[in-house]
């Protein structure tokens, strides 16, 4: 094995937020820091299939995740300087969520309050009866809705790779085409074993920021850390709608979510800012964070995945009644486009399965579990010489360049990183460290 020359922080994982990592990391300090990509671009998982949608934290309540909610109310701005600098799209298209109960109607009251207490202004939302929302979606039929207004349709591949070129020091490095096969982790940093173009190599850093999405959890525990967590891999997959009924819808169009414990995401309408509108999702289990299709990785089944250790929290999972009936009604949906517009139809009645047109994106989320269930939150792990950032889910993308922010300051409050340098990002206007920092703290808007 060659080694490398040794690096003061190595960041693993090329997307949205290990991209946002970068960035800070090389814009305000002159340490040497390497990225290690395991594919040949950035961006081509998570960060690239997904909805594209940058949303508002209206539905995120502030007294259970403060963090995630101003990371996304704080990220709007940012994102949309960045899009407008690099010519990524950019279409605020406005997000409907529908109630079909009188329960839904009190959850959208609930959106509300959380929306003024996230730093939206009052002008951003309203609450609208059906008859309004009939108004301007004819095709929509509810009994009310939350209206976003300002939630925007973008391409987060596009904005990732947008960040990438506006990073990094003189003594900064990204390499793609590195697969991690372990880390081996002292007092003194970490020695990265991967093979890069076919070549095992060794990379020597002082400190490893694991970033790597859906092999985040797999790191960590070959490091010794996170070991009470498993994590259950869904792939959300949508249908095309034909641009003769599609055009007929121009907002994203959700529904109030039924299964809050459950990452079940219910069906959505979305507008996509390339013109494409779609529906789904739906969530489907398989056997790795890379399985678009089928149900088991390549280089193994899903059986052999459902058993990886701890496997404590799986079996209460499979236990369970409800979830179970969950897991076998989202395979159908995935077999049969008819169920998926029949789940649509319930607020778009108009929608028939003659007009899905052919499959759409799919994507995979990783969603861990411990003795309790699911995770809601992100978790940050903190090891000898190493930080993993795992569980980061949607709205994962929309809070990444704020999310990332509050990390790093969680790194120099902690010792894993020197006083700043106060270097200053390569992006204008509302991209300053302190001035992120601090709203983070205060929980003011950006926007």
């Amino acid at each position: 094995m060659t080694e490398e020359k040794r690096y003061d922080i190595a960041i693993i994982g090329g997307g949205v937020l290990g991209a946002s990592l970068y960035h800070w990391i090389t814009s305000l300090r002159e340490e040497s820091v390497i990225l290690i990509e395991k594919e040949s671009d950035v961006a081509v998982h998570t960060s690239s299939r997904n909805t594209g949608v940058i949303h508002r934290p209206f539905y995120l309540d502030p007294s259970r995740k403060r963090v995630q909610a101003r990371s996304a109310g704080i990220s709007y701005s940012l994102w949309k300087e960045l899009a407008h600098a690099s010519g990524s799209p950019w279409l605020e298209c406005g997000t409907i969520e529908v109630a079909k109960s009188e329960e839904d109607m009190k959850a959208l009251e609930r959106y509300s309050e959380w929306s003024l207490q996230n730093g939206l202004s009052s002008d951003d939302f309203s609450i609208l009866t059906g008859e309004q929302v009939s108004g301007i979606e004819p095709e929509v039929k509810c009994d009310g809705a939350f209206y976003s207004k300002t939630d925007v349709s973008t391409e987060f591949g596009a904005l990732t790779k947008a960040l990438f070129m506006r990073s990094g020091n003189s003594k900064s490095l990204i390499t793609s085409n590195a697969e991690v096969l372990a880390i081996e982790e002292n007092s003194d940093g970490c020695l990265i074993k991967c093979i890069i173009n076919g070549r095992t190599t060794g990379i020597s850093a002082g400190l490893v920021m694991n970033a790597a999405g859906g092999s985040a959890l797999k790191i960590a525990h070959g490091m010794g850390y996170a070991a009470n967590y498993s994590v259950l891999f869904f792939r959300g997959e949508y249908w095309r709608v034909v641009p003769e009924y599609g055009g007929l819808i121009s907002r994203n169009i959700y529904s109030v979510p039924r299964h809050t414990k459950y990452p079940f995401l219910d069906p959505h309408f979305i507008s996509r800012a390339n013109g494409l509108k779609e529906i789904g999702p739906n969530a489907v289990l398989v056997g790795g964070p890379e399985v678009y299709e089928g149900i088991s990785p390549a280089d193994g089944n899903i059986l052999s995945s459902l058993m990886e250790r701890p496997i404590r929290p799986k079996l209460n999972l499979v236990f369970n009644r409800e979830f179970v009936s969950l897991v076998s009604s989202e395979w159908k949906s995935s077999f049969y486009k008819s169920e998926m517009a029949r789940r649509v139809r319930e607020f778009i009645p108009g929608i028939e399965t003659g007009f899905l047109s052919s499959r759409g994106f799919s994507g995979v989320r990783g969603s861990l579990i411990d003795k309790s269930g699911f995770v809601p939150e992100a978790i940050v792990e903190f090891g000898k010489r190493s930080v993993h950032i795992l569980n980061y889910n949607s709205p994962g993308a929309t809070g990444a360049p704020a999310y990332a922010v509050h990390i790093v300051r969680m790194m120099m409050e902690k010792g894993y990183l020197g006083d700043l340098n106060f270097g200053k990002s390569k992006i204008s206007g509302s991209w300053d460290f302190d001035k992120i920092s601090d709203l983070m703290v205060s929980g003011a808007s950006a926007a």
